[in-house]
């Protein structure tokens, strides 16, 4: 993300990027999306949606009931990320619901040809 805002002078001269530190320009970023900078808001706001994907995986994988974000950047950008993060972790939330329903609807909806099911329980064959 900085690398970004540093490539865009308008941007750079905007932010008041220095290039002397990731940290001191991912604050200087953060300040200018609170400012409401058009192109500093679309950056942070980018970031937040990669970071959420992020941590809806792990939080899917390793079933987390928490997850903490801390250090110096998120201490200046955390109220950006947040919402992402939720809004990511709440269609996260109800995606293995829909998918479900789905597969329990399945048979029910597919048109009975060969190839369209999904494979079902095997059938044993019956006795004679």
């Amino acid at each position: 993300m900085v690398s970004r805002a540093r490539a865009d002078s308008r941007l750079s001269r905007a932010a008041g990027l220095r290039g002397a530190s990731v940290p001191a320009d991912f604050g200087a970023l953060s300040r200018a999306a609170r400012r409401g900078d058009a192109a500093a808001v679309a950056l942070l706001e980018r970031s937040a949606r990669y970071v959420a994907v992020g941590v809806r995986t792990l939080a899917n994988v390793m079933d987390l009931e928490a997850v903490v974000l801390t250090g110096p950047s998120f201490a200046i950008a955390g109220a950006s990320y947040v919402p992402a993060i939720r809004e990511e972790l709440e269609r996260a939330a109800t995606a293995p619901a829909i998918g479900g329903a789905a597969m329990v609807l399945q048979p029910e909806l597919v048109p009975l040809h060969d190839g369209l099911r999904l494979p079902g329980p095997s059938k044993s064959p019956s006795p004679r």
